[in-house]
């Protein structure tokens, strides 16, 4: 059986090729059968390929929920699909309930579809456009990628392609981004910083795991917000001397650091003191 692969390093190794894409069929959970042409009213499909033990699935699990019922009403279908071997259905229904994911989510066991995109990563996002064009390919946002992390995204990546893409416009000024595997390859401070902050933001919130339990379309406000490309979406990424700085250690991640490096230490202490052999002699 394929399994979805865990890429070691941050990047992604090719250009996307944006030409229509065959339709395909995955699973809900409550095993009905969908198919991507099922979608056909939808004028862009966002395809969020995750993994539910992948700490930046979690992260972005709300973030990817506000979007889908933010552009919902814009003719915007959000669909989750998991590609891995490991993951079952339980454990879909258990990420979309602690996550409060709104959208539906799938599973492609046989791997066809994530294969048929070239997904590879435990988070990677595609929009496709009404003639199943892919259009952008990449993270969510640039708050954790190769070389910093960010208090705030500088740059909501995907929001903008949408933006960009509702606007008119047949292509978009960042097609392709890098995709970080899980926090801990951003940076050597994400694994201290999620130790710290709280992974669901919304673990109370209704989930949707089928595509016939997803709520009903928001008001038209965000079908006016979504007619233009917003100042912030036009503009171009913030260079690297615009970019903000990596944020700073603060003192509960210090803590969490001091505390692993104290019991790194004593286990490396106990180990040696059972490596030493033992006296032998009689008990008396």
């Amino acid at each position: 059986m394929w399994t979805l692969a865990l890429a070691v390093c941050v990047g992604i190794s090719g250009a996307v090729k944006c030409t229509p894409r065959d339709d395909f069929e995955v699973v809900g959970v409550h095993d009905q059968r969908t198919h991507l042409s099922d979608f056909a009213d939808r004028d862009i499909v966002v395809l969020v390929f995750f993994g539910t033990e992948c700490p930046l699935a979690r992260v972005y699990a709300p973030r990817l929920s506000a979007l889908a019922s933010e552009y919902s009403a814009a003719g915007v279908a959000f669909l989750g699909i998991n590609a891995m071997e490991g993951d079952s259905f339980d454990d879909l229904a258990r990420f979309a309930g602690e996550g409060g994911v709104r959208f539906p989510l799938f599973k492609d066991s046989d791997g066809a579809v994530a294969g048929q995109f070239g997904a590879t990563r435990h988070l990677e996002v595609f929009v496709l456009d009404h003639e199943r064009n892919v259009k952008y390919h990449g993270r969510v946002d640039d708050q954790y990628d190769s070389e910093i992390v960010r208090a705030e995204p500088a740059r909501d990546d995907l929001k903008v392609a949408l933006e960009e893409l509702l606007s008119g416009n047949s292509e978009i000024s960042i097609p392709e981004t890098s995709v970080s595997t899980s926090l801990a390859d951003a940076t050597p401070r994400a694994t201290a910083m999620i130790a710290v902050a709280p992974v669901w933001s919304d673990p109370d919130a209704e989930a949707v795991v089928d595509a016939d339990e997803a709520p009903a379309a928001p008001a038209d406000d965000s079908v006016s917000s979504s007619a233009g490309v917003s100042q912030q979406s036009a503009g171009t990424p913030s260079s690297p001397v615009d970019a903000p700085t990596a944020t700073p250690v603060s003192p509960p991640q210090m803590t969490a650091i001091a505390l692993a490096l104290i019991f790194t230490i004593a286990c490396w202490l106990v180990g040696r003191r059972r490596a030493q052999p033992q006296p032998v002699g009689r008990r008396g």
